[in-house]
């Protein structure tokens, strides 16, 4: 009997492996969270829209009032050793800037910028790039979000040569903006 069930969680492990499954594409820290979400689960759920009281309770507790004039309150959230959320709310215009702070080595290494000039006259020829589209042209890896505000989202790509790229994709129409990177 020992040797089928060790027979079959080999064969499940084996099968698990090859395939992918029980595996993710995902960033993580690989850091405990001091909060409900690690930093890229947390700028999923943000939004730019949101109060501070929703944010604290999106993220598991208060963020620390870091810096604040007359024009704007920034507060950080310090999730782990490495990782921290940032956000400047202006109070005058009722908007706000959302921050991921992580090592860039959290993030999935492998995008690839073959497609750079595809990518770059496209725009050039102000053509639409939708994330999905962006996505297939870094080789489909899924872009990491950098930064959030109520007209657009950026995200970030990786490779293992140490370069990146950053989009900018409105929230409105779902375009990219703008990109750039070092490759």
């Amino acid at each position: 009997m020992k040797k089928k069930l060790l027979s079959f969680a080999l064969a499940a492990f084996l099968v698990l492996g090859l395939t992918g499954c029980g595996s993710s594409d995902a960033p993580s820290t690989g850091e405990k969270s001091k909060g409900k979400c690690d930093v890229f689960e947390c700028m999923e759920k943000l939004d730019a829209s949101q109060t501070l009281e929703e944010m604290n309770k999106i993220i598991g507790f208060e963020g620390e009032l870091q810096r604040e004039t007359s024009d704007y309150k920034v507060y950080d959230w310090n999730l782990s050793e490495n990782t921290s959320i940032s956000v400047q709310f202006m109070l005058k215009s009722n908007t706000s800037t959302i921050s991921a702070n992580y090592l860039t080595t959290m993030a999935p290494q492998k995008s690839d910028f073959s497609k750079w000039d595809e990518i770059k006259s496209k725009l050039n020829k102000k053509e639409t790039i939708t994330y999905d589209e962006f996505v297939k042209l870094v080789g489909g890896v899924q872009g990491t979000i950098k930064q959030k505000t109520k007209t657009s989202t950026s995200y970030s790509w990786y490779n293992a040569d140490g370069g990146y790229l950053t989009a900018y994709f409105s929230t409105e129409t779902g375009k990219c903006t703008m990109a750039s990177g070092r490759f």
